[in-house]
């Protein structure tokens, strides 16, 4: 039998710590999340766990999103943290999605969302059973969420990176062998960089040196590409 409970009832409320635009850090190791998702990186992270994120400042406020693990959260955003006795993070997350606490904002000129007003919110819980098949199955989804997230982060990188090369002619684009190569002049093979070999890095071969074959290979995902395709 589904009971009605408060989300007070269920989770820790609170908004974190805010840091301010200037201490953002363009090539930091972790992102920040504000009101309306990621809005920078900074060097250090305040949870190391995927998050449920509630807008509670501005136009936004209200909208939900889940962080990527190991991030630091803004106080523009609300935490809702499922209690220990209630570890069902993904049921919340789809419930607040499904039925958007935005109607609790409150402010004309600048809509706030406070732990007050979010105390207000009710959902219904499933039986146990049906919560723990729920979030068995949820929690794989969200590790395929996070794959795919990190991989077009890391392709957004990249080609951030290699379209300025392409304007000003320092690289070009070639069909090889049925698949993308980037073929990029000898004299600028000094800019290759991130020896991590995830997707979507231009880097030396995964050893993070040159092959002693004579030849010079890079790879980009999983294509190698020989020096011949570099000239």
């Amino acid at each position: 039998e589904w009971k009605q409970q408060s989300l007070a009832e269920l989770s820790e409320m609170y908004q974190p710590k805010t840091i301010s635009g200037k201490d953002l850090i363009a090539d930091g190791n972790y992102f920040v999340y504000g009101a309306n998702g990621i809005i920078g990186k900074y060097n250090q992270y305040n949870h190391s766990e995927s998050e449920i994120a509630v807008a509670c400042r501005g136009a936004s406020c209200g909208s939900i999103q889940m962080t990527l693990p190991f991030s630091w959260i803004t106080g523009n955003a609300m935490v809702v943290k499922p209690h220990s006795d209630f570890p069902y993070r993904e049921y919340l997350y789809y419930y607040l999605l499904a039925k958007n606490p935005n109607y609790l904002c409150s402010g004309s000129a600048q809509p706030q969302l406070t732990r007050e007003n979010l105390t207000l919110y009710s959902l219904k819980v499933p039986s146990t059973t049906e919560l723990n098949a729920f979030e068995s199955y949820a929690e794989k989804v969200r590790k395929i969420i996070i794959k795919n997230q990190q991989e077009n982060i890391e392709l957004s990188t990249l080609r951030d990176w290699l379209l300025p090369m392409l304007m000003n002619g320092q690289a070009t684009i070639s069909d090889w062998c049925g698949k993308l190569s980037f073929c990029i002049r000898r004299n600028e093979l000094k800019l290759f960089f991130d020896e991590s070999g995830y997707s979507g890095c231009i880097m030396p071969n995964k050893n993070g040196q040159l092959f002693n074959d004579g030849q010079r290979h890079f790879v980009l995902g999983s294509v190698f590409v020989a020096d011949k395709e570099m000239k």
